[in-house]
């Protein structure tokens, strides 16, 4: 979340965590779970613009990894690895609207240890970064492997020097193999397969709020005033504090939220923001804050299963 100048976005809304569409119907919000108020008075705008998400029950797995596959441009969004695959066969998949997982047979879970593990190339955690004379964009291949009580993690990039080239080869052809499960695999290794992948339901998301203590050149068209915030703590006493003061800021928060709140705040914002949503996987609102004389940026993005159970993440993010 680097600091703003004169260019200030707007609002990326996640409908995946709203699960549902701009025209959802208008029934009543779950109860939140933690720290939300039970019935938020409505400020601006009216409860027939807040759309309504059906109820949602979190997606049950071991959150024990076993094997992460990320292949990622140097210039992305969002931080969620294109596979991942955990201790009871759950396949967990990257998708445009979030994730979908999908399960492994215990052989089928076998199946795909052996390929990592015959590959010789997870051995032990040596990133091959790109050629200092590479001026150009490059993709990165990141693998986390988790075997006999070790944990394995190698990155490479496609922009490797020459004289990495067929150790680095070798390591793209393995990443590229490995994220794409579906192609390869049986079908009697799958208990749920591709076919029948459902989709990811989170049970955890890290919000994180920044007061920057000044009025950008460009104001944001919404004011803080106008958001139906549901929390019962507001949104620099949530959580706890967050040094950003690398950033610029002049105060931040950060706090985990199950996933009923996080879809509380998705909503509320939603509403503040009217049309303006585009489905993504993360949220990240800029907002006027008239009555301080500067403004906030929210920020709210999912926890993985095997993410800490707190606010570890990159501070800088998103």
């Amino acid at each position: 979340m680097s600091r703003p100048r004169r260019s200030v976005p707007i609002v990326v809304i996640a409908l995946l965590l709203a699960g549902c569409s701009p025209g959802a119907s208008s029934a009543p919000l779950p109860t939140p779970t933690s720290g939300a108020a039970a019935t938020p008075t409505p400020v601006a705008p009216t409860p027939s613009l807040v759309p309504s998400p059906a109820p949602l029950a979190p997606t049950s797995l071991d959150p024990t990894l076993v094997l992460s596959v990320d292949i990622r441009p140097d210039v992305s969004v969002g931080r969620m690895p294109d596979v991942s695959v955990y201790r009871d066969g759950t396949v967990l998949r990257r998708t445009d609207d979030g994730g979908d997982v999908m399960r492994l047979t215990s052989d089928g879970l076998a199946q795909v240890e052996a390929v990592a593990d015959d590959s010789g190339l997870l051995r032990a955690s040596t990133d091959i970064g790109p050629d200092p004379n590479h001026a150009a964009g490059f993709t990165t291949y990141s693998i986390t492997f988790a075997a006999n009580g070790v944990t394995v993690r190698r990155s490479v990039a496609n922009a490797f020097p020459e004289a990495f080239r067929a150790e680095a080869q070798r390591f793209i052809a393995l990443a590229d193999r490995l994220a794409t499960l579906d192609r390869w695999l049986p079908a009697s290794a799958w208990l749920i397969g591709p076919a029948g992948a459902e989709p990811w339901i989170p049970d955890r998301y890290v919000l994180k709020v920044i007061d920057w203590g000044y009025v950008p050149d460009l104001v944001p068209p919404v004011d803080f005033a106008d958001v139906v915030w549901p929390l019962d703590e507001g949104p620099l006493e949530v959580g706890d504090p967050a040094d950003m003061s690398d950033l610029g800021a002049a105060a931040a928060r950060c706090a985990v939220l199950p996933l009923d709140d996080a879809r509380w705040i998705e909503v509320a914002l939603s509403a503040a923001f009217r049309d303006q949503r585009i489905p993504a996987a993360y949220l990240q609102a800029d907002l006027a804050w008239a009555e301080r004389g500067s403004f906030l940026s929210i920020g709210l993005h999912v926890l993985l299963p095997d993410d800490a159970d707190d606010c570890s993440l990159d501070p800088s993010w998103p």
